[in-house]
């Protein structure tokens, strides 16, 4: 997981995690409910990444943190229609995109060309060397 609980809250506030995963008025944060919709948050990201990045990331920068925590509000928001988090959640897929085509990177994070190339160079040693066939 990339995103917690406390990155939502010091973003958009407790009292509003409350509202949106308090399903039986109890107020309190339902972890469950938060869980899921984070996780499709992060899975929708990692879709996305993959063509790019070796999932899952080892290096996350603030910007793939918020990203998934626009898609977690408009996750969360499923029964209201605020054109703030609409407006956000389209402005992160587009940002998200940027990643998807290389226009934007994630210092530090392993490309799927970086792990092709370790790879091919793994699979290229050889096993036996001419030493062994020697010896029969």
């Amino acid at each position: 997981m990339y995103v917690t609980q406390q990155h939502y809250i010091d973003t958009y506030g407790e009292l509003e995690l409350i509202q949106l995963t308090d399903q039986n008025n109890i107020g309190t944060i339902d972890s469950v409910v938060f869980e899921r919709h984070l996780a499709t948050a992060e899975d929708m990201v990692n879709q996305r990444l993959m063509s790019q990045y070796v999932i899952p990331l080892t290096v996350v920068n603030a910007e793939i943190i918020d990203i998934i925590l626009c898609i977690l509000r408009d996750k969360l928001h499923v029964a209201q229609n605020i054109d703030e988090v609409t407006r956000n959640y389209a402005d992160a897929m587009k940002r998200l995109n940027e990643y998807v085509t290389g226009h934007a990177v994630i210092d530090g994070a392993e490309t799927q060309t970086q792990s092709k190339q370790q790879t091919s160079s793994q699979t290229s040693k050889a096993v036996f060397d001419d030493d062994v066939f020697a010896m029969q």
